[in-house]
């Protein structure tokens, strides 16, 4: 038998031998009560010091109550937040997939290049500051050593790295190939890298004459599957580019880029057109993707125009590690980069 609390106040509280005889028989036979019994019956223990007992268990119950609703109260939040998190997290992944599903060219059409706005002329970048430039390039010659640091002597913020061992080699990533010119810009001669494609390349724009279509029509005419070879094709979608038609030119770059995604001229020409039609964002994109082209001929104009791109899109951490990257790669641009300011 366990003593309850009323055995123990009847017990401390009569006076009768008989009464508190017949408990102590009760536990006789536990020598745990029987030891907490004659604990009781000592003048020192006393009825308050039972109801202090008391009012500590009970503290003590309520203590481990609230602590228990605390702890499921953190865990229901964390999990709340976690879910929030996930959901926002899948819901950001899906935007993006979304944005990168926009991105493929394969999703671009006429009629979602027809909407895209053409920013003010001193905004644009121009088919002739890009040809005057590839002229400058030619002659070029690397700023010398002391210039370079007059240049730019500020501290230098690179991204983190890991520990790697240390390549004495110092190679630069280069892989240049056969270039020739089409309308005075610089383009990539594919006639030596490829054969040609399964499928030709469809003339979706039909077969009038560059110089004789009119910027009303370039959108109404009747769809021709004209196969065109890719160097043909090139050449008059390079002269929409010249004479400041971006969206006919970025309509036919959409087309190579359906045949052949890696192209590096409609990659690096179609950024710009994106460019000057407001599109930073998708600019953006298309001069990353060059970064992991395996020809590297582009490589100084694809870092220039795309640290003009975080400019204008105000992503300052890329811009400013993307500017650093330009100085001290002592590239052609890498003056021009000194003086550009976020």
């Amino acid at each position: 038998m366990s003593l309850s609390k009323k055995d123990i106040i009847e017990y401390k509280s009569t006076i009768e031998s008989s009464s508190k005889n017949k408990l102590e028989m009760k536990v006789i036979d536990d020598a745990f009560e029987r030891d907490a019994l004659d604990g009781w019956s000592s003048q020192d223990a006393t009825l308050e010091q039972l109801k202090k007992l008391d009012r500590k268990i009970k503290w003590r119950l309520r203590f481990k109550t609230i602590l228990k609703v605390s702890i499921l109260s953190i865990i229901s939040v964390v999990i709340i937040v976690f879910i929030a998190n996930q959901k926002e997290s899948n819901e950001e992944t899906s935007s993006q997939q979304k944005i990168a599903k926009k991105l493929n060219p394969s999703t671009f059409s006429k009629d979602s290049i027809k909407i895209f706005q053409e920013l003010p002329e001193k905004l644009q970048i121009k088919p002739s500051k890009i040809i005057a430039d590839f002229e400058e390039k030619k002659e070029f010659k690397p700023i010398d050593t002391k210039e370079q640091n007059e240049i730019y002597s500020g501290p230098i913020r690179l991204p983190l790295k890991g520990v790697e061992k240390i390549n004495n080699s110092n190679q630069k990533r280069e892989n240049l190939a056969k270039e020739t010119y089409l309308h005075d810009l610089k383009v990539i001669d594919y006639r030596l890298y490829r054969s040609r494609p399964n499928e030709p390349i469809k003339n979706e724009l039909g077969g009038t004459p560059a110089d004789k279509e009119s910027s009303k029509n370039e959108y109404s005419q009747h769809e021709m599957s004209i196969e065109y070879t890719y160097f043909s094709y090139l050449d008059k979608t390079m002269n929409y580019f010249r004479k400041n038609k971006y969206k006919a030119a970025l309509n036919r770059f959409e087309v190579i880029l359906e045949t052949y995604p890696d192209d590096v001229n409609a990659l690096f020409y179609s950024g710009i057109c994106l460019y000057n039609l407001n599109r930073f964002d998708l600019c953006e994109n298309r001069l990353v993707q060059l970064q992991n082209n395996r020809f590297t001929n582009f490589d100084q104009e694809q870092q220039w125009y795309l640290l003009l791109t975080y400019k204008t899109l105000g992503k300052k951490n890329s811009f400013d590690i993307l500017k650093e990257k330009i100085i001290l790669e002592n590239g052609y641009y890498s003056k021009s980069a000194k003086y550009v300011e976020y």
